[in-house]
């Protein structure tokens, strides 16, 4: 690679997939360009579709690719579609239909809202402030307790994870 590559912005997550097929070449620039808007805006996509699914799961793997990681997902139709196409370090754990009290994640998001009701922010931007500053104080053992629940650990346990 001679010099820094130009820095291209996208708009789309379709723009972002070209620019990373076409910069695959300058040692993953593209992706790690991406990684780093993607931290910087709270790894927003601008759809919850299949295509934006499956670049959160090429950037998430490329991220922590020396490691396997489970996913737990409901079963929306952007991540059972047969055209996803899942990376090899990454594992799919689908919960039952309409049980979101399974994912652990669900208690994470109401711990977060009950910092922000009754609260009313003047744009977007202002929610995104105060959910970055909430999420900043939240250290492991705050998780830990809010999501490490004995039937969850228990059959990672058992299933050798």
């Amino acid at each position: 690679m001679t010099g820094i590559p130009k820095i291209e912005i996208v708009e789309t997550a379709e723009e972002l997939r070209d620019l990373m097929k076409r910069q695959k070449s300058e040692l993953g620039y593209a992706k790690v360009q991406a990684l780093y808007l993607l931290k910087i805006e709270v790894d927003e996509f601008s759809d919850l579709n299949t295509q934006c699914f499956a670049l959160f799961l090429e950037l998430f793997s490329w991220n922590y690719s020396e490691e396997i990681q489970i996913l737990q997902l409901n079963n929306a139709s952007s991540h059972t579609t047969k055209n996803l196409v899942v990376p090899d370090n990454i594992i799919l754990l689908f919960q039952p239909p309409y049980t979101p009290e399974v994912n652990p994640i669900e208690r994470l998001w109401e711990h977060l809202k009950s910092f922000l009701k009754w609260r009313n922010f003047e744009n977007l931007d202002k929610l995104r402030d105060a959910v970055s500053q909430i999420l900043a104080k939240f250290n492991k053992d705050i998780i830990q307790s809010l999501i490490g629940w004995d039937f969850i650990l228990n059959a990672l346990s058992l299933s050798g994870i």
